[in-house]
């Protein structure tokens, strides 16, 4: 909780410097997510391009060469103010391996970002994001679809994490 609040409070100083109006208003960027979130792995690498406003991002699961498990996410950020403080929307692509083949699962990814003070040319942000598992198909199982109409469906299949992203980014 102290974590969290620390946090919270680093982005409140970020954006009342504006330390994020000085990122550039259209750019490349790629970086590193650092997350809590169990059903994924814990570092996973991004890239992607800022257009204004809206920022396309793609990250993908650099563990798949360990364990055979991996994550694609295309996300979409949207944001509110000049202080950078971002609203996320995208999807989650995971597949795993079970013992009748693998198993593919489809998420829908839903939170927000914050901006955190810049390390030096590395721009940090801040992260919570709530993922909903939808379908689960392949792997020598039924396929399954997350019923919303079950608490306890919901609740297996709803994950809400934090992230730290640490980036570089550089004008178009």
């Amino acid at each position: 909780m102290r974590a969290l609040v620390v946090i919270v409070w680093l982005a409140g100083v970020a954006a009342a410097e504006g330390e994020h109006a000085s990122a550039p208003e259209d750019a490349w960027h790629v970086g590193t997510n650092l997350r809590t979130e169990l059903s994924t792995h814990a570092l996973r690498l991004d890239g992607g391009v800022r257009l204004g406003r809206l920022d396309l991002i793609g990250v993908i699961d650099p563990m798949v060469f360990l364990d055979g498990e991996m994550d694609l996410d295309a996300i979409a950020t949207w944001r509110v103010n000049r202080c950078g403080y971002n609203v996320l929307g995208g999807w989650r692509a995971a597949t795993i391996s079970l013992s009748g083949g693998r198993q593919f699962q489809e998420t829908l990814l839903v939170g927000g970002t914050g901006p955190l003070p810049q390390l030096g040319p590395l721009e940090l942000q801040f992260g919570i994001e709530m993922a909903v598992v939808l379908a689960k198909h392949g792997g020598g199982v039924p396929s399954e679809w997350t019923s919303f109409g079950s608490s306890t469906d919901i609740g297996d299949n709803m994950n809400l994490s934090m992230f730290l992203r640490i980036g570089y980014a550089r004008a178009l």
